[in-house]
């Protein structure tokens, strides 16, 4: 039976580096913000609602959904973000557990979900264990910026994720991306092997 490990951390605390760090043979890793990105399309089961609760400014002119304006919109208060969450929970709750099938059904060894909001959305009760992946605020606003979030909309949709340490309280265990991936996956690694994960 596939262990199934839930990785979350904050905003960009490094989940998805820490993931590849355990990939390879017999490992499915799935990404949630990946898996999310179809529910946006015209005529997903997601489109109506989230014009109906957000407005139809979210919306380019060709009536697409522009992801950047919708989480600007979205992450500017906990209410709105709760809303979004909602609407999103149970169609993504489904497609995890595909997932989690198809790996099991190719005979993965581990299983990763990957999430910023695994307890929110009560996905780590699809998991076996969690890992909660951390790094000082500073540095991951450096990385938002990075990616191309205006220091405004990263300090919103931080302010809306749960607090560090409570995240820290909730998971089985904490990892620190700093100073090095290579300090990161050296600590993943042995992680896993003494859970016999891989």
């Amino acid at each position: 039976m596939a262990y199934i490990l839930g990785i979350t951390g904050g905003m960009s605390s490094g989940k998805s580096k820490a993931a590849t760090c355990l990939a390879g043979d017999r490992v499915h890793i799935i990404e949630v913000d990946g898996i999310s990105r179809p529910l946006l399309d015209i005529g997903s089961e997601c489109y109506s609602d989230l014009i109906e609760r957000f407005g139809s400014q979210i919306c380019k002119l060709d009536g697409q959904i522009d992801r950047k304006r919708l989480a600007r919109i979205a992450f500017s208060n906990q209410r709105r973000a709760e809303v979004l969450n909602e609407i999103f929970k149970e169609p993504l709750t489904r497609a995890i557990k595909l997932e989690i099938m198809q790996g099991r059904a190719n005979r993965c060894r581990l299983i990763i979900v990957v999430a910023s909001i695994l307890f929110e959305q009560e996905w780590n009760k699809l998991c076996h264990g969690i890992l909660n992946i951390s790094a000082p605020e500073q540095i991951r606003m450096q990385r938002s910026l990075r990616r191309g979030f205006t220091e405004r909309d990263a300090s919103r949709r931080m302010s809306v994720q749960l607090d560090e340490k409570e995240r820290m309280r909730l998971s089985d265990w904490t990892i620190y991306t700093q100073p090095t991936v290579e300090n990161l996956c050296d600590s993943i690694r042995r992680l896993a092997k003494t859970n016999k994960w891989i």
